[in-house]
């Protein structure tokens, strides 16, 4: 793995789409544990409380399972540890997720030995890198059987993306507008995701061709928080799932569909191997 956070090639862990039943359920469970107990609470858990732990362990460990399986090496996901970066409805910071939440079970995660990190930190220029984390040990022996298997995976985030430039000039995420041509777009990518998810979408091609194609898309420029994000990502099978993003904030512009992993990879693989 590289030396520090920006070096490392990275699934961005709060965008990726999860399977609708995961093969981890003991570890998810040990790792609620974990990061209660770390917390030494006195007052009963709630039991809300219970569930929104419980789903961002789920998050951690399947995402460290998708970046173990990714084709490009040494992939870790990344995260920001920084509590300005979450808040609870906002379209520009992550919002589903609490950072008391996230904090534990990545402190968790290190004090069960699963993990290696390199923490985010702010550069020169000022430009901010987030952490980027890999499964090692025992979780990482638990990954193992399953690389091969394929999964259905679901979304619940909203397909519909609406972005406008902020005074900076860098794209933030607005409100979608909603109505009658906002519910058709959204059905139309409901029947169009609910196919191709359950399908099994990669490459034809033999190990060494998928492995040099995998490190030719990966990213080439740093991870960064904010600011212009012109970067590969790594090889990942695992997320076909849709959306469509209007980028210039109206729902009569643009309008792309972006989230297949083929869309990163070169043109002429496209045609002839996938």
């Amino acid at each position: 793995m590289q030396e520090n956070a920006s070096h490392v090639i990275a699934l961005p862990l709060f965008k990726l789409n999860l399977p609708a039943v995961s093969l981890f359920r003991p570890q998810i469970q040990q790792l609620t544990d974990c990061s209660f107990s770390l917390e030494n609470r006195k007052l009963k858990i709630r039991a809300s409380k219970l569930l929104e732990r419980t789903e961002t362990a789920r998050l951690f460990i399947e995402g460290l399972f998708q970046a173990s399986r990714c084709h490009t090496p040494d992939t870790a996901i990344s995260i920001p540890l920084t509590q300005q970066q979450y808040k609870r409805g906002s379209q520009s910071k992550i919002s589903r997720y609490a950072y008391r939440d996230v904090r534990a079970c990545f402190d968790a995660l290190e004090r069960l030995g699963w993990i290696n990190f390199h923490r985010g930190f702010v550069d020169t220029g000022d430009i901010s890198y987030p952490t980027v984390l890999w499964a090692v040990g025992k979780l990482s022996e638990v990954f193992k059987p399953h690389m091969n298997l394929w999964q259905k995976l679901t979304s619940e985030a909203d397909p519909i993306v609406v972005r406008k430039k902020n005074r900076v000039g860098y794209q933030e995420r607005v409100e979608t507008p909603e109505g009658a041509a906002t519910d058709l777009m959204r059905a139309n990518l409901a029947l169009i995701n609910e196919f191709i998810s359950n399908q099994a979408i990669c490459l034809n091609c033999p190990n060494w061709q998928l492995k040099k194609l995998a490190v030719k898309v990966a990213k080439t420029n740093p991870l960064q928080i904010g600011g212009p994000r012109r970067r590969k990502t790594p090889l990942n099978f695992s997320q076909v799932i849709l959306r469509r993003i209007f980028s210039q904030g109206r729902l009569d512009r643009g309008g792309r569909f972006y989230g297949g992993w083929w869309e990163s990879i070169p043109k002429n693989s496209r045609s002839t191997r996938a």
